[in-house]
């Protein structure tokens, strides 16, 4: 295991954040500044590339012909997830008492393994692959069960990632339309069933502030747990 193998699953966040931030700067810089600037331009075969620019960025960002905005935001959504599942590999790794539990494993799984870390290893992955799929209040309830750890994340912090857990699914299930299950979750009087939900850059910039605050909670609430785990 490395030696900061916490500070190792963040950098690895923090790093998709400043991509997802710096393409979405780039868009929309394009959308706003390179229309101007062409006005000005003496060289009209540069000033030419630069429209052609402008018009791309156009319309990738416009919803009818590609969500470019809701692929930003879906992306932020699951480098988060990938994050906590990251967090509890670094955990049952550092503690592997913390997979215990009354749950059952088959004689051939136990015989697959060639020693007992090397099964801590298997049960471990099966334990994170059937959490990447609960709800994000599931995975708080097994930190705060399983582990102790309990971030502090306001009523306001928890809404705000769920949102965006919610808009992400909108987009990658039902492309980007409503249906009743998002309606009632969601709580908005503005919606209505078959309503196209629209993606913008302050969307997207809303979810990588949710979600980058939601892990630095979670990283500090895990080294305090965790003393020995950087």
């Amino acid at each position: 295991m490395s030696r900061r193998p916490l500070q190792r699953a963040g950098n690895q966040f923090n790093v998709e954040v400043e991509r997802i931030s710096y393409t979405l700067d780039l868009l929309q810089f394009a959308m706003t500044n390179l229309a101007p600037l062409t006005q000005n331009l003496s060289d009209v075969a540069l000033r030419n590339q630069i429209d052609r620019f402008y018009d791309r960025a156009i319309m990738t960002a416009n919803i009818r012909s590609f969500d470019v905005y809701g692929l930003l935001l879906s992306r932020v959504v699951d480098n988060f997830q990938i994050y906590l599942t990251d967090l509890l590999a670094v955990v049952f790794e550092a503690h592997p008492e913390t997979l215990r539990s009354k749950e059952q494993i088959s004689i051939e799984l136990a015989l697959r393994a060639e020693s007992i870390s090397d099964l801590r290893r298997i049960v471990a992955e099966r334990k994170i692959e059937r959490l990447t799929y609960v709800s994000f209040d599931d995975l708080r309830l097994f930190f705060d069960k399983r582990f102790g750890v309990r971030p502090e994340l306001s009523p306001s912090d928890i809404d705000s990632v769920k949102n965006a857990v919610l808009r992400r699914n909108l987009i990658v299930h039902r492309r980007s339309v409503v249906d009743e299950r998002f309606l009632h979750r969601i709580g908005r009087q503005d919606l209505k069933v078959g309503d196209k939900v629209t993606t913008s850059a302050m969307d997207v910039r809303s979810a990588i502030d949710a979600t980058a605050n939601a892990k630095q909670k979670f990283e500090a609430a895990v080294h305090q747990q965790f003393s020995d785990i950087w």
